[in-house]
C-alpha cells in the first residue's frame, strides 16, 4: 500500500477541485419512503451502442434490498393468489393460465414463497436480512404489490454510476 501526503501531488490536488460533486436531491416530501433519487443523464451503454447515448430521465430506486420480512408481507397478503400482481407477466409461451404457472413457485415445503424458506416462512432470526430464493417474475410481482416496478438493465447500469460521470 502507498500513501501520499496531500502536499506531494499537487496536479492530483487541482483535478480533484475542478470536479463537481454536487447532486440535485429531491424533495424531501417528493422521495418515497426508502428511495433515493438517481438523476437524469445520457449514458453511453455498450448494451446499447457505444456511439448512441441512451437518455433515462431521473428515477427513484429503492437504498436497501428486499428483506424477508418485507416480502413476507405480500405473502401473507395473498401476493401468490392474486392476479393483478401476475397478469402480462411474460411467463412463457403455453397456453396455462397465471395460476398454474404461478403454482410452481414455492419453498422447500411447497407452499407459495421463496425456495430458500420452509412452511412460508424465512428462517428465524433472518426477518432483516435480503430475500432470496425467488424468480424475476415472483420479484416483478411484488414490486407491483408495492405500487414499483422492476429496474432495467439501464437503471442499473446508471444506478452504478460515479457521481461526476460527466
Amino acid at each position: 500500500i502507498r500513501s501520499m501526503r496531500a502536499s506531494s501531488a499537487p496536479s492530483v490536488r487541482a483535478r480533484a477541485a475542478s470536479i463537481d460533486f454536487s447532486v440535485r436531491l429531491a424533495e424531501a416530501s417528493a422521495a418515497p419512503s426508502g428511495m433515493v433519487l438517481v438523476p437524469a443523464t445520457d449514458l453511453p451503454i455498450a448494451l446499447a451502442s457505444p456511439d448512441v447515448p441512451v437518455s433515462l430521465p431521473a428515477f427513484f430506486i429503492d437504498q436497501f434490498e428486499v428483506t424477508n420480512r418485507e416480502y413476507l408481507e405480500f405473502v401473507d397478503a395473498g401476493g401468490y393468489d392474486s392476479s393483478e400482481y401476475w397478469h402480462s407477466l411474460p411467463l412463457g409461451r403455453t397456453n396455462e393460465n397465471w395460476r398454474t404457472t404461478v403454482a410452481r413457485f414455492v419453498d422447500a415445503t411447497g407452499r407459495p414463497g421463496p425456495a430458500t424458506w420452509e412452511v412460508g416462512r424465512h428462517p428465524e432470526g433472518a426477518g432483516d436480512h435480503p430475500v432470496t430464493g425467488v424468480s424475476w417474475f415472483e420479484a416483478a410481482a411484488y414490486a407491483r404489490f408495492r405500487g414499483k416496478s422492476l429496474p432495467t438493465a439501464y437503471h442499473w447500469y446508471r444506478a452504478a454510476f460515479a457521481l461526476n460521470e460527466s
